[in-house]
């Protein structure tokens, strides 16, 4: 179990350091599909599906409070690092809110 913790710290920590914005969900992509070859197509298939079952858990669980959205961002980011199409969606929606954002912040600090 410990290991499995410090692969994923070790995992977010490459996400967020090692790639820029608008770049980072195709590298991830990348980096798991050079580093999966191995592995098999029932494993892929049960990783996508966990994917999916947490995005969806979370948009049905979304009116309620609680971390529903954050959720649906990582059942997505597992889905992306199996999915190429996916990955780019989520590199381009990530330079999208950046951008929304920057202006809602830059908005908020003209009002202040």
């Amino acid at each position: 179990m410990d290991s499995a913790l410090q692969n994923s710290k070790d995992e977010w920590r490459r996400f967020l350091s090692h790639s820029a914005p608008g770049r980072r969900f195709r590298n991830r992509y990348l980096r798991r599909q050079q580093a999966g070859r191995d592995r098999s197509a029932l494993r892929r298939a049960c990783y996508v599906a966990f994917g999916i079952a947490i995005a969806i858990g979370s948009l049905v669980l979304a009116p309620f409070p609680g971390p529903g959205w954050v959720t649906f961002f990582v059942g997505m980011g597992m889905i992306a690092g199996e999915v190429l199409h996916v990955a780019r969606f989520l590199d381009r929606a990530e330079l999208r809110l950046r951008g929304a954002l920057r202006h809602a912040k830059g908005m908020w600090n003209e009002l202040s």
